[in-house]
């Protein structure tokens, strides 16, 4: 059940990552959809939540790492989680 769950959080933090990027485009352009709710929608996962699951798969990633479990998760899909969380850290924090 726990690899299920990991494997949802992972792919729900995959599309948050997206959003992200969505809205790192929007904020060079200005080009954001017409429907307000929407772009509400779109601006709390990209920028908020993204982070925030990241730092979560992240903590759980090394979790497995030191108990010595086999992680279900595509490699595709944590490397591409990680390499957005470097590009959050250094626009978020920098």
């Amino acid at each position: 059940m726990r690899t299920h769950l990991h494997l949802f959080i992972s792919r729900v933090a995959f599309i948050c990552n997206l959003l992200f990027l969505y809205c790192l485009l929007v904020r060079h352009t200005k080009d954001f959809l017409v429907n307000q709710d929407v772009n509400s929608i779109i601006i709390i996962l990209g920028w908020g939540v993204a982070f925030f699951l990241n730092i979560f798969l992240i903590l759980l990633g090394l979790f497995l790492l030191v108990n010595k479990k086999k992680s279900e998760i595509p490699i595709w899909l944590n490397v591409s989680n990680a390499l957005i969380f470097l590009g959050q850290i250094i626009v978020l924090l920098f």
